[in-house]
């Protein structure tokens, strides 16, 4: 037991230590903000990653952020849940992390684990925000470092993005039910913000014995699109879903460990409607697939 106390404390002072060298480049002005370079008001591109921590080889982050930089079409970069292990954070790690370039990111519950004050002097550390809107804490700092939701600008689209988590380890942080949550801040993204598009990034994963992503999407009002981890069940492609009134609510993955990074494209008519909607994805860990046999089965994922 002392044993175990003696590492987490070690392991806490060195998170504090990186938060400590790297000085808070967010704030409260990333609720809204502009996203440079998205001329084309006809189409737009949603690059998700989300589980990488299950990969093995923190270089993960640098095949990610170059298989980004090779892409022709620019777009908007968020993650949906378990980007870090906290065992796997060192100041270079969270370098290479930041350097990818998300936009935003879903709070998730392991980043928690070391307690609340660990992860808000470490948050300080990230240059994009974490989203959530299903984890209730009074704790000073929270509201800085967790967003209930961001706006990003292109040329002509409001793009509303809001989060939701499983149930936390920590007993401070009161966990409120996530579809009425994300469904209370998509009505507000939707109807105050007025945002054409409203994602949702969701760390609950696809277990059907728990609260999902599949759930979260058929009971959810006023969510276009609901982006989740794999726990649970990998999907090869996108699930196109009705929620509870009848509108199209559209559920996609990555793969786990960075393996793929999913790209969603999506069509705009002249009045800002979704007219099309096509998905592949990209593959930053194909240095890895020294198999032909892995490598082949990879590719087929690529093109469903």
């Amino acid at each position: 037991m002392e044993s175990n106390r003696r590492s987490f404390l070690k392991h806490t002072a060195s998170l504090m230590g990186i938060a400590m060298l790297n000085p808070s480049l967010k704030g409260l002005a990333n609720v809204s903000k502009n996203i440079q370079g998205l001329a084309d008001t006809s189409n737009l591109t949603i690059y998700q990653s989300n589980d990488v921590d299950l990969s093995f080889n923190t270089s993960i982050y640098h095949m990610i952020k170059k298989e980004l930089n090779e892409q022709e079409t620019k777009g908007i970069l968020v993650d949906a849940g378990n980007l870090f292990r906290l065992e796997q954070l060192n100041q270079e790690t969270l370098q290479l992390i930041n350097s990818i370039g998300y936009h935003a990111v879903a709070l998730s519950a392991n980043y928690l684990k070391l307690g609340v004050q660990p992860f808000l002097n470490l948050a300080k550390a990230f240059n994009f925000s974490f989203v959530n809107c299903n984890y209730i804490l009074k704790e000073e700092g929270w509201n800085e470092a967790v967003l209930p939701y961001v706006i990003l600008h292109t040329k002509d689209l409001k793009i509303g993005i809001t989060g939701v988590a499983e149930n936390s380890f920590n007993s401070s942080i009161r966990v409120e039910n996530p579809y009425k949550a994300a469904t209370r801040m998509a009505k507000k993204l939707k109807t105050e913000d007025k945002c054409d598009l409203v994602i949702c990034l969701s760390q609950l994963g696809m277990d059907k014995k728990k609260p999902n992503s599949k759930d979260l999407a058929l009971k959810s009002e006023s969510i276009d699109f609901v982006l989740s981890t794999t726990q649970g069940q990998k999907l090869h492609y996108p699930l196109i879903l009705k929620n509870k009134k009848e509108q199209e609510v559209i559920l996609t993955q990555g793969g786990m460990g960075g393996e793929l990074v999913c790209k969603n494209n999506i069509g705009y008519d002249q009045e800002k409607n979704r007219n099309v909607f096509s998905q592949e994805f990209i593959m930053p860990t194909k240095s890895f697939a020294s198999s032909t046999e892995i490598f082949s089965k990879v590719k087929q994922l690529q093109i469903v």
